[in-house]
């Protein structure tokens, strides 16, 4: 189904219900923009084709306001492992960060700094993910570098 992506500001995608329940979605779900993968749910939109993306969504899938892309519903498995550039955040941290968000090869995901008691926000990319794509899930482990390696549990 075909989109006009526009500007939004919340982190899941916002699409038109009734759009939604064409796409197979009635309550929401995950679809695949442009080269990620984003949570969608209904809400009002200016028009009933349009797709509401955060900042760091148009960035991570190569996208600007007025494009006019395909967007498809996904179901994704849990991910195994998720690499990240190099950071210090614990596993832990991670995992309630992101428990639940579809994460993408090249990916930029920001873990905000109440998760682990910081003072500032925490920028990562996403380097790999175990398969291909996935959702953080309770089983999902953590690494750093781009490939086969130690896995934190």
């Amino acid at each position: 189904m075909r989109f006009t992506i526009r500007a939004g500001t919340s982190a899941s995608a916002i699409a038109d219900p009734v759009m939604l329940r064409a796409l197979g979605l009635p309550h929401g779900g995950v679809i695949s923009v442009g080269k990620t993968h984003t949570r969608v749910t209904g809400g009002d939109t200016n028009g009933p084709t349009d797709l509401l993306l955060d900042d760091k969504t148009m960035s991570n899938a190569e996208l600007r306001p007025g494009a006019s892309i395909d967007v498809k519903r996904v179901i994704l498995p849990v991910a195994e492992v998720v690499r990240f550039g190099e950071h210090q955040l614990e596993a832990r941290v991670l995992a309630r960060a992101l428990q639940g968000a579809p994460i993408t090869a090249g990916d930029h995901v920001t873990i905000e700094a109440g998760y682990f008691g910081g003072d500032h926000d925490v920028d990562l990319t996403v380097t790999a993910v175990e398969p291909d794509i996935g959702v953080v899930g309770s089983t999902t482990r953590f690494a750093i570098g781009s490939g086969p390696g130690q896995v934190a549990p």
